[in-house]
């Protein structure tokens, strides 16, 4: 164990036969001057050096000039289409189904979501309240909602979300009746 008051004479040795002088290295080969090439180095690597990198970004008499670069290649002329046939051979296929939505008084539902081949739909007020329909939920309410009465029908031609809140008098969840109809077209060829 080293005293604290001899660490640093323990630390500092003296050379004796045991410990050798430091060398210096012996260089394997000869150096010779060659030119530096930013990413690539010293070797060619098979393609042969044109002079220094980037020459003309170097060179005093063009630094004040624009260096110029290859100008993109024209794009090739567009190849002509010719439509043949105007009509697609394909099939009408007109397919439905129900639904059924509870409306709760004062708060706007979505009873039917948005489908692109909707061609109709029919909501039929089956419950005991007035409803008020829209394509909006912030419209869906008596200020700015349709008003469908008990028992009255309306028919919407569209694919739009639909959505409905019932009277805010209504106790109870007011019962909707939904039909959709569908046309989709199946191509043929």
């Amino acid at each position: 164990m080293v005293n604290v008051g001899n660490l640093q004479n323990a630390m500092q040795t003296q050379p004796t036969a045991q410990t050798p002088d430091r060398q210096t290295p012996v260089v394997d080969h000869e150096t010779e001057e060659a030119l530096n090439i930013p990413g690539r180095g010293v070797v060619d690597h098979g393609v042969p050096v044109k002079g220094p990198f980037n020459a003309d970004l170097t060179d005093a008499e063009n630094q004040t000039q624009l260096v110029t670069y290859d100008d993109p290649p024209t794009p090739p002329s567009p190849v002509p289409v010719y439509i043949v046939s105007t009509d697609r051979k394909g099939r009408v296929i007109h397919d439905f189904r129900t639904l059924y939505a509870a409306v709760v008084a004062s708060v706007p539902g979505m009873i039917a979501g948005q489908h692109e081949t909707r061609s109709k739909l029919r909501i039929i007020n089956s419950g005991s309240n007035t409803v008020y329909v829209s394509n909006d939920p912030a419209s869906a309410n008596t200020m700015f909602g349709y008003p469908l009465a008990q028992g009255a029908t309306l028919e919407l031609n569209t694919s739009r979300a639909v959505y409905a809140s019932a009277d805010p008098a209504a106790t109870n969840p007011v019962s909707l009746n939904l039909l959709e109809e569908f046309d989709q077209t199946i191509f043929t060829g």
